[in-house]
């Protein structure tokens, strides 16, 4: 363990200087894309919160305080859908929606088997990889940078097979230990997976000054005061890109989730507060400060609290109920957004499910393709169809049809649901505009996106998000050859046709929602037949658009913009009236 510090020190020396030691390495790129990152940016801190929202954030004075006085906070940050950890994050990650990436939910069925987390690299039950995007940290390490995790989902290791597999069983430390944090390292460098293998990471002073960083504490116990010691240690040893998960402010570790009048709440905010305020005070101490520093902070998704609990009830148990076919081969991957694996065809069978409760919206047929859950590389891991609950029910893979309340469960999330589905997102530092708040509609697949304008000066082609452009300081604005108004205007034609939970997703499933409880009438496959029209639409116009965006990022000037966005706009008015005319739900 103690022997990798003399080649941890030559990586240190290797990126010191950070972004602006690697700016030789890219400036054929940069020139070419008629860009550079931000003057002055050296670090980059991307943290995201598990289930918490802006409203949790405005009680933590020490990070909104920072937020506004040296950047821009967007209150209406979007998630895909399923809006749950697994999927969220990697969508933050990598700018891709679920479609692209290959993570569809919280629980999924790859070749018949269960999936959740799981480190980038590795196989899924079939063979094939779980993750079907590149490796997130690639882009940065082909600049010469390294990208540290501290918890991030998939990052790291997620479990024991990942240790055994990678780090072998005869390890002086608990295999847990290894979990969840990891350096990824530029020129084909072996990753370094663990606390313990990252001595500069395991022996920090934790920022209270009451012990070391040590071994990892578990997924549930990634508090602030840990995660935030963790990440500045790698800030400060030559890891310039970081990406943090803490945990929900509404858990306690060891006390479960808490209700939103308990008074260890209010603590336990208190106690994140002081956390972020030492962190900015040791930020402030090394030299990382908002002139060289982009610090982005959001949530992976929000949650719905139920006072008295959310409310379970069995899937299955359901489907036998109503007579829908449930069969040994049928996979349901239960959640709040359950999606259902079924061996043969059921479209006929879909009116039955009128009579399960609970849920609001059927996704099934073209809709899987409007919003985004349709895997065109592994058509296999697409499910049949998402039951999508309404925000007070949990769909579990019980026996029983009652439905139960409590379980200690008040957040729940996962659904179809503007409390879950709105989240925040805040960007502070070199290039960002200090404006407090931008109240654009904007999606969770613009962080990257963002993050690579800012930090790399260019912007891989391909993303589902773009640039948020109005969060750009004047001297960043000033690369955009098509100018900021144009650009922003592009960029909300473009969410509003393609976003999952834009509005022309939204509609989407309200008619797919009809044409299920309808599908043995002529009604229900005439709404299929109408939505896979206007979603071929919509997916020649949203590919137009987000090459123009790309391109507008790239520096290059735009024309027809106003007829582009005209079309999305009459592409909207026509799903708006075929789901007002099915008189759907």
């Amino acid at each position: 363990m103690r022997g990798r510090l003399g080649r941890l020190a030559g990586y240190a020396a290797l990126a010191a200087g950070l972004f602006a030691a690697t700016t030789a390495q890219g400036q054929v790129q940069a020139a070419q894309q008629a860009a550079a990152p931000a003057p002055g940016l050296r670090h980059v801190i991307v943290i995201s919160f598990d289930n918490t929202h802006l409203s949790d954030i405005e009680q933590m004075p020490a990070l909104d305080g920072y937020l506004k006085a040296y950047g821009t906070i967007f209150p209406r940050d979007h998630t895909a859908i399923d809006a749950f950890t697994h999927l969220d994050f990697t969508t933050e990650l990598t700018g891709l929606f679920p479609s692209q990436t290959g993570i569809l939910a919280q629980s999924q069925y790859i070749g018949g088997h269960e999936m959740s987390f799981s480190y980038w690299r590795d196989p899924a039950g079939d063979g094939t990889l779980l993750h079907l995007s590149p490796p997130p940290w690639k882009v940065f390490t082909a600049h010469g940078l390294a990208v540290g995790a501290v918890g991030w989902p998939d990052m790291g290791m997620e479990g024991y097979r990942d240790v055994a597999h990678y780090l072998g069983t005869n390890l002086p430390h608990r295999a847990s230990a290894y979990y969840g944090v990891a350096v990824h390292w530029p020129g084909g460098k072996p990753p370094l997976f663990g606390t313990p293998n990252i001595p500069f990471v395991y022996d920090a002073k934790l920022l209270n000054g009451k012990g070391t960083v040590g071994d990892f504490p578990g997924f549930g116990a990634e508090v602030p005061g840990w995660a935030l010691s963790a990440t500045l240690a790698m800030q400060t040893h030559g890891v310039p890109v970081t990406y943090t998960y803490i945990t929900s402010v509404h858990d306690l570790p060891g006390a479960g989730q808490l209700t939103a009048t308990d008074p260890r709440l209010k603590a336990n905010i208190a106690a994140y507060n002081r956390a972020f305020a030492r962190f900015f005070q040791a930020m402030k101490a090394h030299g990382l400060t908002p002139a060289n520093t982009l610090l982005v902070v959001t949530s992976d998704e929000g949650d719905h609290y139920l006072p008295g609990g959310e409310i379970s009830t069995s899937l299955p148990a359901w489907f036998k109920r109503v007579g829908f076919p449930d069969t040994a081969a049928t996979r349901i991957g239960a959640t709040a957004g359950a999606l259902i694996y079924e061996p043969g065809p059921v479209a006929a069978d879909y009116p039955r499910l009128d009579g399960v409760p609970g849920w609001r919206y059927i996704d099934q047929g073209p809709a899987l393709k409007a919003v985004h859950q349709y895997v065109d590389k592994d058509p296999g891991r697409t499910p049949t169809f998402i039951l999508y609950a309404e925000p007070t029910i949990w769909y579990d893979n019980g026996s029983s049809t009652a439905l139960s309340q409590g379980g200690g469960y008040y957040w729940n999330h996962g659904m179809v649901s503007s409390a879950v589905n709105t989240v925040f997102m805040g960007l502070a530092g070199p290039g960002v505009r200090r404006g407090g708040f931008d109240h654009a509609w904007i999606d969770s697949t613009d962080l990257m996106p963002t993050v690579q304008y800012l930090a790399l000066g260019s912007v891989q082609s391909g993303l589902d998000g773009n640039v948020l452009f109005t969060a750009l300081s004047r001297s960043a604005r000033s690369r955009l050859a098509a100018g900021v108004p144009r650009l922003a205007a592009l960029a909300r034609a473009w969410r509003k046709i393609n976003a999952p939970v834009g509005p022309f997703g939204i509609d989407a499933l309200r008619i797919s929602t009809q044409a299920a409880l309808d599908m043995n009438t002529p009604l229900g496959p005439a709404l299929n037949g109408a939505l896979a029209r206007l979603v071929a639409q919509r997916n020649r116009l949203a590919a137009t658009i987000a090459s123009m965006l790309w391109q507008g990022e790239a520096g290059h000037a735009l024309a027809r913009v106003t007829p582009v966005i005209r079309q999305a706009t009459s592409l909207l008015r026509a799903t708006e009236a075929l789901a007002t005319q099915a008189m759907i739900r």
